[in-house]
């Protein structure tokens, strides 16, 4: 449960920096535009486009941790109440 929490934790810092990222590449983007060097513009916001993509893939994988976390943290008290079944039936 732990290893989820952290993964998802991990990934959200990515989320943040890719973001980051993507903001800062477009905005060079824009300012290339505004120059009128158009190919290099373009090249920017396909980067920029890339690090969004790759943020949304890491938000999902993410969310698909918590919710691996949370089901875990559910199972817990049922194998724990299993366990002592088990032991008592053993003694």
């Amino acid at each position: 449960m732990y290893a989820f929490n952290k993964a998802a934790s991990e990934l959200g810092v990515r989320v943040s920096k890719d973001l980051e990222s993507a903001q800062e590449l477009a905005a060079q983007a824009q300012q290339h535009v505004l120059e009128g060097n158009t190919d290099l513009a373009k090249q920017y916001q396909a980067e920029a486009a890339s690090f969004l993509t790759e943020a949304k893939t890491h938000r999902d994988r993410a969310k698909e941790m918590r919710a691996k976390a949370k089901k875990l943290q559910g199972a817990i008290p049922i194998i724990e109440m299993k366990s002592r079944d088990a032991g008592r039936a053993a003694a």
